[in-house]
């Protein structure tokens, strides 16, 4: 059994998003707010629950976990463009 899922596996099918829009979690608010205006309701604040003090991201991973994370979510890293930042 794979305990790593990418996430496009649960919004689509291959080669294929089947949804209209996707927030990302490191825009939240913005996000949050485009969505309010597309479907017409108030726009509320979200609360910020359980935050944490932590390091950058890039901090916790050596070399071969760099690796292990781009061969397991590969096509979730070219679908949102994301890019591992240097530390």
């Amino acid at each position: 059994m794979q305990s790593f899922i990418p996430f496009i596996s649960n919004i689509g099918k291959p080669g294929r998003v089947l949804t209209d829009f996707l927030g990302r979690f490191e825009n939240m608010n913005e996000d949050w707010k485009k969505i309010c205006k597309e479907i017409n309701i108030k726009l509320v604040d979200l609360p910020h629950i359980n935050k944490s003090s932590h390091k950058n991201y890039t901090e916790y991973y050596d070399n071969n976990a760099r690796k292990k994370v781009a061969r397991l979510y590969s096509k979730d890293i070219k679908l949102f463009g994301y890019k591992f930042e240097k530390s």
